[in-house]
């Protein structure tokens, strides 16, 4: 994950302050993000936040786009844009599959405040677990290995006592290596949780979705990865890898037996596929979605009414996070002394 933060100075020279990756996860915690994220959510239902649809542009490489989010919120002063591209191939290239960048702007003088990666996907799925999942869910599947699939693992550890992982994946390698990496991170909590690698579309895989409490789907595929008839009552299900209407990690039997929570709703209507879809076959209604997640928090309802109810948090990505979680990185590095100063003297220009 690459990031970078950068801190326009007050005065007639002015300096951006730039912070790694290591300084960026120094000036905040998981337990810190998810608490922003949350409290963000919550201003996007109550439109304090200002947030137009992303714009979208597809490459030449198939599966491939880069999109363009921007966001204000009120409440902190938080302004800025977020641009993500999906790159399928950079896993060939040992890079991030979904590379991102936000940029903080100073809301008076509109002067650049601060750029980072997005490190605030998990930190949603981890609120809306938090508001969703059972309290005793202590058994999670993983579908992916990637940044997003290991941020969720560390980030749903936070907010419930998680005992068994099953980490699912094409290339059961991959798995492997990072269940070997979690056995291998003592001081953190995760070598006292079972770990567990499964052949993909096996009976094995079956057996661990029949047995999860909570289940993270963090891939890019574009077909359903797993059978819903296999779900047990009760489970908590995150969808966060599919990002176009013509995508779907869910099949139609997970969608119609969920109780459907969103980011935002106008968003997932035109570009959740895990949704669309089934949608379009006349499958669900647009009642289906229960509500927005900014509705769980601000407790103007509750979703989960009984151990025996199928949740499902279906995120599409939402820039009042990044814009939100980049502006809490910036205070908190402020005020410890984070980060390399760059001078910037902008000049007034013509349009």
């Amino acid at each position: 994950m690459s990031s970078k933060i950068s801190q326009a100075e007050k005065g007639s020279s002015q300096q951006l302050v730039l912070l790694d990756d290591d300084e960026v996860r120094q000036a905040i915690t998981a337990r810190e993000a998810i608490k922003v994220v949350g409290e963000a959510f919550v201003q996007l239902h109550t439109k304090d936040a200002q947030v137009p649809l992303r714009t979208g542009i597809a490459t030449s490489e198939p599966g491939a786009a880069t999109f363009f989010m921007p966001a204000r919120v009120a409440k902190t002063g938080a302004l800025g844009i977020k641009l993500v591209s999906v790159r399928p191939s950079n896993a060939g290239r040992g890079l991030p599959t979904v590379p991102a960048v936000v940029m903080l702007l100073d809301e008076p003088t509109g002067l650049p405040a601060t750029q980072l990666t997005a490190i605030r996907t998990a930190a949603g799925s981890a609120v809306a677990t938090n508001a969703l999942a059972k309290k005793n869910a202590h058994v999670m599947v993983v579908f992916g290995v990637g940044e997003q699939a290991q941020a969720h693992t560390e980030a749903i550890c936070t907010v419930r006592s998680i005992k068994e992982v099953y980490l699912i994946n094409r290339t059961k390698s991959k798995a492997l290596d990072l269940q070997q990496r979690y056995q291998a991170a003592v001081g953190h909590g995760y070598t006292e949780i079972t770990w567990h690698v499964v052949d993909k579309d096996s009976e094995d895989e079956n057996k661990a979705v029949s047995r999860a409490d909570i289940i993270v789907t963090a891939t890019n595929s574009s077909k359903p990865i797993f059978n819903g008839k296999y779900l047990k009552p009760g489970v908590h299900i995150n969808a966060i890898g599919s990002y176009s209407h013509s995508m779907q990690e869910l099949d139609e039997t997970t969608v119609q037996s969920a109780k459907i929570v969103v980011d935002n709703r106008e968003a997932a209507l035109k570009e959740a596929g895990d949704i669309v879809i089934p949608l379009e076959k006349g499958l669900i209604t647009t009642s289906s979605i229960v509500a927005e997640l900014g509705q769980v928090l601000a407790e103007e309802m509750e979703v989960r009414q009984s151990d025996e109810d199928i949740t499902l948090f279906k995120s599409v990505g939402n820039a009042v996070q990044d814009v939100s979680v980049a502006h809490a990185v910036f205070l908190a590095a402020q005020k410890r002394g984070l980060g390399e100063r760059i001078a910037f003297n902008p000049t007034a220009a013509r349009l």
